[in-house]
């Protein structure tokens, strides 16, 4: 997909998704507001701006695609900004990401969790519970609000730029 990053690469990572219809160009004019506290990171989505069409546009592959794309930058940590349907992307890699933690709470061997969850792998898995929370997929599995709620989210993680549900 294509990307285009502005501000110091060393800043805060703040990626900027795009809606159905738009392109990376749509966060033009806050880029400049952005540029000098963050490395802003834009993404058009398949078939939208410079990135070439997809096979599917079904919002799980969508998703995945976006997932994919933060996995090959490799930013560690972001904050994600999503307009409209960018959102609905969002939201589905944070449902696959709350099943898959879930199932590492059951016991479950992360490369079992990977394949059932829907990751290319289980270092896909890892960097994403990794950029979701901070921690390691071992020590997501042992976290004491996965045993509680089968939908809580960590408070043990507040720190996480991602935003928490209800928040």
């Amino acid at each position: 997909m294509h990307v285009v990053h502005d501000g110091p690469r060393q800043a805060p990572p703040l990626v900027l998704i795009h809606g159905s219809g738009a392109s990376s160009g749509s966060w033009s004019p806050v880029v400049p507001a952005l540029a000098d506290r963050y490395h802003v990171i834009r993404i058009d989505l398949p078939g939208h701006g410079q990135s070439p069409p997809a096979s599917s546009y079904d919002v799980p592959e969508q998703a995945g695609s976006l997932a994919a794309a933060l996995d090959e930058l490799d930013l560690g940590p972001i904050t994600l900004v999503a307009h409209s349907s960018g959102g609905y992307k969002h939201a589905a890699q944070l449902v696959r990401f709350d099943h898959a933690a879930h199932l590492l709470a059951a016991g479950n061997a992360a490369a079992w969790v990977a394949a059932a969850s829907g990751y290319v792998d289980q270092s896909h898995l890892h960097r994403e519970v990794k950029a979701f929370t901070g921690a390691t997929p071992t020590a997501v599995a042992a976290a004491p609000w996965l045993a509680i709620d089968d939908v809580a989210w960590p408070t043990s993680f507040a720190d996480v730029s991602y935003p928490l549900p209800g928040g």
